[in-house]
């Protein structure tokens, strides 16, 4: 039997995986092509889920492409990426989101100490470790404290909206959590001005950081009333109109109400109470803080 040479068995090789690629384009065009025009709702939430990681090529190859945003047609490119870093809030939910997994990282760090075994090096690492993810937490925790200054100047925007709604239960809720937010920001506002040195510590009631936290606690309630029932509108309107944009739109509120829930389990560490759990707190600060820096960068895109 005569043995072909190397560089013949590799161009056959090469030329059959070119043509069932190309077979593969050319089948996966035709369904395309054959498919109906008006998707349904199953198959409009399964494209907004599915990010784009691949595209077919002209000669029949994949080629890279860089990943999409979800629920938007944005990709993260330089151009968003620009966009995205020159948004102080986007970079303020940045640093959240970096403060949570440094204090879950110290959190996990003393957890697994006290089940394992550990000798006298292997405990003075562990504790040296989490000791730098604790500071870490901490300086950035101080960081975002500039980024918040006068944050309760963007709630008068909601007055319009309050005006606009016709319900009066949730023109309600609406005005309270308006109060509730200029009270807590300028709360938290005071507090960082003693923390951050321009006021000499003890100038502040020693309860007005406890107290902010509390408002808090009231508006995250309010927040899970007012987006479950934003929830239960565009679930309706989806019903009459399943397209792209309200689906998209209906995924964000849900994003949104397990945001405002994540605030409630964070806020029941902040106002120390006895049921509290620390991990409970990280967690719930961590999901906040991917949901919300997920959100301000779709703003940011816009």
């Amino acid at each position: 039997m005569a043995v072909l040479p190397f560089s013949v068995i590799s161009d056959k090789l090469r030329n059959r995986r070119q043509s069932l690629l190309t077979s593969l384009v050319t089948r996966d065009s035709s369904r395309v092509a054959s498919a109906p025009l008006v998707a349904s709702a199953p198959e409009v939430v399964e494209l907004c889920s599915k990010p784009a990681w691949t595209e077919p090529r002209e000669d029949g190859l994949l080629s890279f492409s860089l990943p999409r945003i979800p629920l938007s047609d944005h990709r993260l490119d330089l151009r968003s990426a620009t966009s995205l870093i020159s948004s102080a809030q986007s970079r303020e939910k940045c640093l959240k989101m970096l403060q949570y997994f440094a204090r879950l990282f110290a959190y996990v760090m003393v957890s697994a100490s006290s089940f394992l075994e550990l000798g006298s090096f292997d405990i003075e690492l562990v504790t040296m470790w989490s000791a730098r993810a604790l500071t870490l937490a901490k300086s950035i925790s101080q960081a975002r404290r500039f980024f918040k200054f006068f944050r309760w100047i963007k709630h008068f925007e909601d007055v319009a909206a309050v005006h606009s709604e016709r319900n009066r239960w949730m023109a309600a809720l609406m005005w309270i959590s308006i109060l509730c937010n200029l009270t807590a920001d300028l709360s938290e506002d005071l507090c960082s001005l003693e923390r951050l040195g321009f006021l000499a510590p003890g100038t502040l009631p020693a309860g007005t950081e406890l107290n902010a936290n509390r408002f808090q606690l009231v508006l995250a309630v309010v927040e899970i009333c007012l987006a479950a029932t934003r929830h239960r509108r565009l679930q309706g309107l989806r019903a009459e109109d399943s397209s792209l944009a309200t689906c998209r739109r209906l995924a964000m509120a849900r994003l949104e109400l397990s945001k405002f829930l994540a605030d409630l389990g964070k806020a029941t560490w902040d106002c120390e109470l006895s049921f509290a759990l620390e991990i409970v707190f990280i967690l719930c600060g961590l999901w906040a803080s991917l949901v919300s820096t997920h959100k301000f960068a779709l703003r940011a895109l816009k």
